[in-house]
């Protein structure tokens, strides 16, 4: 019993100083109250825009040469020998960054968060010509005031060109402006296909056009498109007193509508100039010649062949459309 209590003891102590030591060293290395708590906070979540859609449901797909588009209810995939690529998602998730940054820097919300903000996207296809694919892009924020801030624009991308889409960081909303100046997106221009004089002459026939130019007592026809913008530009592209505006990059914002013989109705996405009517959806339309290297891609999107053009946008889409949410 002696011989056991000899090697019993300091086996004890040895197990008694070792916890102490243990002990010890944890409580040097537990950070105080206040730095667990800020540890904590660092480690929420970013505020993230999601899919409206909880399940991904095709609305429609095609193929136009060596591309295959897929439209679902939480993106638009691109289809190449280089592999797949979802044109929309990243493109809406850089659209919400730069919507916080604004919204935190011009709006005075006191405490207000950007939690008590809604920030909505809904995109719709409305034609795909050969690679060239246009679509509806309805945006709409608020963080209270009298009213939301809304816009809905007309885009035309084209997917064989590298690149993504992205607008203008603007200091205020909606976020919806492409840098005339400088794009570099696949973002395309309807000067990339019509000349200026076939796009000049088709907006001096529209009745909007003639219109704006009568309230503003202009005594000449302008003789080339730059003389016409900067027309408009010298009241901010309203159009006379319609309440609506053509947008300095108008020349982007256009979808493929139908065919006429020889020529290809165009429809422009106008703005609201008034902040309590900016999600009324308004459009001018062009009538301009079939440009030869497109003459193909546009009968085939006409017969729904390949592609589709805006006159078929609703059937081929029976009312869907992707949507983001926050929160």
């Amino acid at each position: 019993m002696k011989s056991k209590l000899q090697h019993t003891i300091p086996l004890v102590v040895c197990l008694l100083l070792q916890s102490c030591k243990a002990s010890s060293h944890n409580d040097l290395q537990k950070p105080p109250p206040s730095t667990q708590t800020a540890t904590i906070q660092n480690n929420v979540p970013p505020k993230l825009i999601h899919a409206e859609s909880a399940a991904e449901m095709l609305i429609w797909k095609g193929k136009m040469e060596s591309y295959e588009l897929r439209w679902t209810t939480q993106d638009l995939y691109v289809e190449s020998p280089a592999g797949t690529e979802g044109l929309w998602r990243s493109f809406i998730e850089r659209g919400f960054e730069d919507f916080q940054n604004a919204s935190l820097k011009t709006r005075a919300r006191g405490t207000q968060n950007i939690e008590s903000c809604t920030y909505e996207r809904r995109l719709t296809l409305l034609s795909v010509v050969s690679t060239l694919v246009s679509f509806a892009d309805e945006y709409g924020d608020f963080c209270g005031g009298a009213h939301p801030s809304e816009d809905v624009r007309f885009t035309t991308v084209d997917i064989s060109k590298p690149g993504s889409i992205s607008y203008v960081h603007e200091g205020s909303t909606p976020l919806l402006k492409i840098d005339m100046a400088n794009n570099s997106s696949r973002v395309v221009k309807l000067t990339d296909y019509f000349s200026d004089h076939q796009i000049l002459e088709a907006l001096l026939a529209d009745k909007l056009i003639k219109e704006a130019l009568k309230t503003f007592e202009v005594k000449f026809v302008p003789n080339d498109l730059s003389q016409l913008l900067e027309i408009l530009a010298e009241h901010q592209y309203a159009l006379g007193a319609s309440g609506l505006v053509l947008s300095p990059d108008f020349l982007t914002r256009f979808a493929f509508h139908h065919l006429i013989g020889n020529s290809v109705s165009i429809r422009i996405s106008l703005s609201s100039a008034s902040s309590a009517n900016q999600a009324e959806r308004e459009q001018i339309g062009l009538l301009l010649p079939i440009p030869q290297g497109l003459a193909s891609a546009l009968r085939s999107s006409s017969t729904r062949h390949e592609g589709f053009l805006m006159k078929d946008a609703n059937v081929v889409s029976h009312g869907g459309a992707t949507a983001y949410n926050f929160p």
